[in-house]
This record gives C-alpha cells, structure tokens and sequence, in this order.
C-alpha cells in the first residue's frame, strides 16, 4: 500500500503562526488612559514609554484564565534575562468594585513579574477597555458564591513609544510572545 496518495496527503500542513499574524500596528486600536496602580497612585499608559509593555485585562476572582495568562507573562518576562528589565506587565482589573489597589497588590505579588496592578472608578476602566476593545460583563452571582466576569482575554504588547503592536490569545505560545518583546526592544 502506498502512502500519501489519498486526499489528506494532498492538504498542506498547517503552518505555525508567526508574529505577522499577530500584527495590529495598522489597525487604530489602543491608546493612552489613566488609572489607579496598586499602591494608590495614579498611573497612565504612557507613564510605561521607553519599555515594552505587555498588557493583559482580568480580575483577581478569575478561577482560570487570568492567574495562567499572568503566569505565561511572567514566565516568559523572566525568561527574556537582562532584557526583561525593560518588559513592563501591565494588569488591569476589568471588576473595580472588587479590585481595590490593595487587593491588586496582594495579587500581582503572586506571580513574581514585577507586574502593576490596574484599577480604577467603573467609567475609568470602562474608557480603558474601550480603547482596546475589550469587552467585559458580571454575569449573575450563584447563591453562595461570588460572582465572575467574563471578559476579553487577550494579551496586548505595546512597543516603546506607547503603540500597540500585537494582540495575542491568552494560548500563545511563550517562544512567540517572547520573540514580539524581543523585536520591539530591538526596534
């Protein structure tokens, strides 16, 4: 029997996905704001200018998605050796009733990626969500539990003159978002 004579051997493999795919420097999207950082002061993105800032919109009740994706930043700043001083996680609370400067802090500490916590009045978030286009809704409390958020997620980098350059799922690949900071501190 011969191999590869069927249809299936005629189909491409799929390929990898690379930063091009990733690539919204043409699109408008993304934008200065303003908000509270975890220790009470008020912080704008352009505070962050001359570092590469990877930003990621969560909460800190997130079960699942929020802790992981800060723990894939943090793995991958941390990987980037000496380089990664100058790679600024950005974390913005999209749950402002919740997400006290306090709160944020005892969260962000957890992940050891020099991250700033992120919150805000609800329009001050909202005006920040907007900006990027992340969307985010409390969805009805279960008796006995607290409440979610679903929200956005995904994980934006920002190069350093404050533009948004790449928009990644919350599933990229360490080795790929890497190689986006890698090229924007190269920049």
């Amino acid at each position: 029997m011969a191999l590869g004579t069927g249809a299936a051997a005629q189909q491409p493999l799929p390929r990898a996905p690379t930063l091009a795919d990733y690539d919204v420097a043409k699109l408008t999207l993304g934008g200065d704001f303003a908000l509270t950082n975890q220790d009470g002061k008020r912080t704008r993105l352009k505070d962050f200018r001359g570092r590469v800032v990877v930003m990621f919109f969560g909460y800190t009740y997130c079960p699942d998605i929020c802790p992981v994706t800060l723990a894939k930043i943090a793995r991958v700043k941390n990987g980037l050796g000496p380089q990664g001083k100058k790679v600024q996680p950005l974390y913005v609370s999209v749950d402002p009733e919740r997400d006290t400067p306090a709160r944020l802090k005892a969260y962000i500490e957890n992940f050891e990626a020099g991250a700033v916590g992120l919150t805000g009045t609800p329009a001050e978030v909202a005006k920040a969500a907007r900006l990027f286009r992340v969307r985010y809704e409390r969805e009805e409390k279960q008796p006995g539990t607290e409440y979610l958020v679903s929200h956005t997620a995904y994980v934006y980098v920002v190069d350093r003159q404050g533009k948004l350059r790449y928009v990644f799922p919350p599933d990229v690949d360490d080795g790929l978002l890497a190689e986006a900071a890698r090229r924007l501190l190269n920049d």
